[in-house]
């Protein structure tokens, strides 16, 4: 398929930010590939479709997590982690993708891997640099605070915004499924520090509240 099937195919299946998001990812992702020397087409391929299932059924996708035989460590977590593996599938069962690296990039998209290839490294930057001018009051936000973000081998972070970029090891954790936990009520231990974890109950922050010992 060509790119322009590709975003018919997926503008149907997210609202329209999203959309306008994937095209900034596909944008990103491209450039990136030229810049490290990685394939252009499995760039953009990916870019199009790492969120293919970000707005599809919570259950279908838990359904094709059990039937695949996917990590059932999955279940349970919602979309943010869902949407890349049930992604993969898609793009592989539906649009007959069989490129293991294209495959890959959409699978772990969101929590990165252990030796990920050059196009996975690409895909996540990606998506990381390209949500960031969609933050809440963001024009405010740079001259309150230094943004840092994450060096990742291989691939150069490009942002209009002032972002001091580190090296640190990978880990396996997004805010938006911290977020999604503390919202549904489920379990943050070990995922933030416990006076982050006090500070945002005491506050009500994401839906979350501290309940006393007369409620």
């Amino acid at each position: 398929m060509e790119r322009e099937q590709y975003l018919a195919a997926i503008k149907t299946r997210m609202p329209e930010k999203r959309y306008i998001h994937t095209l900034g990812v596909m944008e990103t992702a491209i450039a990136l590939a030229k810049i490290y020397g990685e394939d252009e087409k499995k760039a953009e391929t990916a870019a199009i479709l790492h969120d293919i299932s970000k707005y599809a059924d919570i259950d279908w996708m838990e359904q094709i997590v059990q039937q695949q035989k996917l990590d059932q460590q999955l279940l349970g977590w919602g979309s943010e982690l869902l949407h890349g593996p049930v992604g993969a599938y898609i793009a592989k069962s539906e649009f007959g993708i069989t490129d293991e690296d294209i495959l890959n990039a959409i699978r772990f998209h969101t929590t990165g891997r252990v030796a990920m290839s050059r196009l996975e490294k690409i895909i996540f930057v990606a998506d990381m640099i390209d949500s960031l001018h969609t933050w809440y009051r963001i024009d405010e936000l740079v001259k309150l605070v230094q943004f840092v973000g994450v060096k990742r081998p291989n691939a150069e972070a490009r942002t209009e915004y002032p972002v001091l970029m580190v090296e640190v090891p990978q880990i396996d954790l997004s805010s938006t499924l911290i977020r999604d936990r503390l919202a549904t009520g489920k379990t943050v231990t070990f995922l933030l520090p416990e006076a982050v974890e006090t500070f945002i109950r005491e506050e009500g922050l994401y839906g979350t509240r501290t309940v006393s010992s007369s409620d």
